[in-house]
């Protein structure tokens, strides 16, 4: 009896020891919608872990089961082999197939609206490939392949096939246009070439001709132009303190249908850290929560960070804040790091606002540091307001006030128009844009977008005309969801160089919610004038002089950068143009300066020569 179990057992660990390892194909996954997500599962057996799977692309040792995955459609031929070095049989190649014949895919036959507020153009989608039965869906809510009764503007198309693989396309319908898109990059290594590390700058402005339009870039410095087929050039437009750094500085291009791919790389000529802010409250309703946008704006050409300190009135109650601030009572602090050039921040503080009729005042302070920490810029921020039950949804204004009946501001003034919309229908908005004819006494170079509530392109039409496209919007009306229904454009600009004084410009936008008529907002009106604002001197600089150091403590030195050695008179402004302190007379080019009694903040500087009247101004910025 043991001799027989002894024989048996050997036999046993003979054969084992001879025996050869197996390979098994436990599944294969097709390559799905994209074509590149096959999947291979093979087992291996029999033979001496660990296992090594050699695939072309890919080797693998473990015990046994191994998947290979992210494969296209097609023959994979593959071997393994075990501990033993001995090739296992078996399973020696596998098939991923396509998920069908051939992919899905989609063609659009275009007809343009015959003008850009007319709602007679369509869309034709013929979709090929894939596995039927398909679904369709348009961003207007269509549900079939064809979309008619349509405004210029974009729209977006997804077609799914039985199998759940989808086509997404985004088709810009403008009359008889085709869209032109690229983006505008900072070479921020220096190196003359588009690369991972370039930045898209917002705010740049790019120049099609023969037509004259000019797009704007967005915060990803990205822009779109449209027009009908034809040759055209398109150009950087240098605003600004920016030019080419390699690369085209223009194309040439025939337009017969969307095209893409027209790149620029932009560098500064000249370095300097500059800003520009803002604080207006767009939904102040009584009683109710709403929004008081406070925007800053990085217009040099440093990367540079910035803090904002706003403070509320104790009529106003703190609700919330997007970004989140640091509260500290009345006062809520941001911070924000390396914005390039040309980026903009939107703060958005939500507070409660007081009953109808309540006076609410919202302060501000805007510290711009350049990299190393050193604050280089300081705005004093001042917005005040009446609140209200009942307005007019749709409407149109402009900051700072201005001063009497002609609302005048200095002739350099920077004003801060912004429109409000909101849908008062009774359906979902899809599109919404608004036309703004600029006033001949506006200068439409120096146009800088702050902000919108929603996501938006912008065009400069025949030089004066601002063109605010929110394309699927999907703006839900009042009835439905009041709170969204709202949108907004904020945005800056100066007046001409060759306006006279007094030079009024008047303001109106129309605002188009799909195929409606336009809605007209109020006119604006504010009066460029030097000679209608008192209380502030004329600004032009006719004595050069600077303020040692720069942001200043207690004193500072003011030295004239002549040799002057006449009577002078030093005078102390705040921005609202209130006189702070009058110092003493000096004779001379230098004078030192006592600012112990100067509060926190931004204040302008004159000296006048009291014997010729010549004047200079410059900044101070008191820590």
């Amino acid at each position: 009896m043991k001799k027989y179990l002894l024989t048996f057992l050997l036999i046993i660990s003979i054969n084992q020891l001879f025996a050869q390892c197996t390979v098994s194909l436990l599944g294969v996954t097709n390559s799905g919608c994209d074509n590149q997500s096959g999947q291979i599962t093979l087992l291996a057996d029999s033979g001496t872990a660990p296992y090594t799977f050699y695939f072309p692309t890919n080797t693998n040792s473990n015990s046994g089961s191994y998947t290979i995955s992210s494969l296209t459609a097609g023959v994979y031929s593959f071997f393994t082999i075990d501990a033993s070095g001995d090739t296992c049989s078996g399973a020696t190649t596998a098939t991923v197939l396509p998920i069908s014949a051939s992919p899905l895919s989609v063609t659009y036959n275009l007809i343009y609206p015959s003008c850009f507020s007319c709602n007679d153009g369509s869309i034709i989608a013929s979709v090929f490939g894939g596995s039927p039965p398909y679904s369709f869906w348009w961003s207007n809510g269509v549900t079939t392949p064809t979309a008619s009764n349509l405004l210029s503007g974009a729209y977006t198309f997804d077609a799914v096939d039985g199998n759940g693989c989808v086509v997404n396309d985004t088709i810009y319908l403008y009359p008889g246009h085709h869209s032109i898109t690229g983006t505008v990059y900072w070479d921020l290594n220096g190196n003359g070439l588009i690369d991972s590390t370039d930045i898209g700058l917002n705010g740049q402005q790019i120049l099609l001709t023969p037509s004259m339009q000019i797009a704007y870039t967005n915060q990803n410095g990205n822009y779109l132009l449209n027009d009908t087929i034809g040759n055209y050039t398109v150009e950087y437009s240098a605003i600004g303190n920016f030019s080419i750094a390699g690369g085209p500085a223009s194309y040439n291009i025939v337009l017969n249908s969307d095209t893409t791919g027209f790149d620029f790389l932009i560098m500064p000529d000249t370095f300097y850290h500059e800003m520009t802010s803002s604080i207006t409250a767009p939904l102040a309703r009584c009683n109710q929560v709403g929004g008081i946008i406070t925007s800053i704006q990085n217009i040099g050409t440093y990367l540079d960070s910035f803090t904002v300190e706003l403070t509320l009135d104790t009529n106003l109650v703190y609700n919330s804040s997007y970004p989140a601030g640091t509260v500290n009572g009345q006062t809520i602090t941001y911070s924000f790091a390396n914005l390039v050039p040309g980026q903009t921040i939107n703060i958005l503080t939500y507070c409660l606002f007081p009953a109808a009729g309540s006076v609410f005042e919202i302060n501000g302070i805007v510290n711009q540091f350049d990299p190393a920490g050193v604050i280089v810029n300081q705005n004093i921020l001042h917005f005040t307001n009446t609140v209200r039950c009942a307005y007019d949804p749709n409407d149109k204004s402009a900051f700072p006030l201005g001063v009497g009946v002609d609302s005048a501001v200095v002739m350099d003034q920077e004003l801060l128009y912004q429109i409000r919309f909101q849908n008062t229908g009774n359906d979902t908005a899809f599109n919404v844009f608004v036309m703004d004819t600029l006033d001949a006494g506006l200068n439409p170079q120096s146009m800088q977008l702050v902000g919108t509530s929603h996501p938006c392109t912008v065009e400069r039409m025949n030089n004066n005309i601002l063109k605010f496209n929110f394309d699927n919007i999907l703006l839900p009306d009042s009835n439905i969801d009041e709170a969204s229904s709202h949108g907004y454009i904020l945005f800056h600009i100066r007046g001409s160089s060759s306006n006279v004084d007094p030079m009024p410009v008047n303001n109106t936008a129309y605002i188009y919610f799909d195929q409606n008529a336009p809605v007209v907002t109020n006119t604006t009106m504010r009066t460029f004038s030097n000679n209608l604002v008192s209380g502030i001197r004329d600004l032009k600089r006719s004595i050069d002089f600077s303020i040692q150091p720069m942001p200043v403590t207690d004193h500072a030195r003011v030295i004239i950068n002549s040799n002057e050695t006449g009577n002078h008179e030093i005078l102390i402004y705040d921005l609202l143009g209130k006189k702070n302190f009058i110092a003493d007379k000096f004779v001379g080019n230098e004078y030192l300066l006592n600012t112990e009694k100067l509060s926190k903040g931004v204040y302008i500087v004159q000296i006048t020569n009291v014997k010729t009247s010549e004047s200079g101004n410059l900044k101070l910025i008191k820590q």
